[in-house]
């Protein structure tokens, strides 16, 4: 039996998934449920669709709407898009999101952390390899000062997450992996994975 929700102009059946689409008084919207708290924040920026409100239902779970930015996301060859450095400058130097993450309980990732995280998911028999080791030690020799200034970061800056409407508008998706880190994180992904070497020298 589906749950009828008046208040909301549509219906939710009652196997409705993380997210779906919906359409009321000719307007498109992207409906999420129990979504990063930082979307409000990410919207004001412009990083993410507008937001347009926010309610909890009668099961406990929260539902956010936003703007249905119909586009598709970024190929390998949009990855040398100009804007992007400039949304990592806006997400890295938001004192509004670190608040907030910082509110929410988020632990800052040092190097360290990061580190003995590694070391907690290698199985037991790649610890026996040479090379395996060698890099661990190589690792924990180069574990940098605990200086840096940790900010919020998406960790997640695949190419599918970048989504190009098709009015032009680039924004940043799924932040369900963000974390406070060293910016390097995200910086050093998308250098590794799209920009060919000799754009970088």
């Amino acid at each position: 039996m589906s749950k009828e929700y008046y208040q909301m102009g549509w219906t939710l059946d009652d196997t409705y998934n993380e997210d779906y689409f919906c359409s009321r008084d000719n307007q498109r919207y992207f409906i999420k449920k129990n979504t990063t708290p930082m979307i409000a924040t990410l919207s004001a920026e412009g990083i993410v669709p507008r937001l347009r409100w926010t309610k909890r239902i009668s099961n406990g779970d929260v539902l956010i709407a936003q703007d249905f930015e119909n586009g598709r996301t970024l190929n390998t060859e949009d990855m040398t898009d100009k804007r992007i450095p400039e949304i990592l400058k806006k997400v890295h130097g938001s004192s509004k999101l670190k608040k907030i993450m910082k509110a929410q309980g988020y632990a800052e990732e040092t190097a360290a952390r990061s580190l003995c995280n590694l070391k907690s998911i290698i199985a037991d028999d790649l610890r026996k390899n040479s090379n395996i080791v060698d890099a661990l030690n190589y690792l924990e020799k180069c574990l940098p000062d605990d200086d840096v200034e940790y900010t919020p970061c998406h960790t997640d800056l695949h190419k599918d997450n970048w989504l190009l409407s098709d009015q032009g508008k680039l924004f940043l998706v799924d932040w369900e992996h963000s974390i406070l880190c060293d910016p390097a994180i995200d910086i050093s992904f998308v250098l590794y994975r799209y920009i060919p070497q000799k754009r970088m020298e």
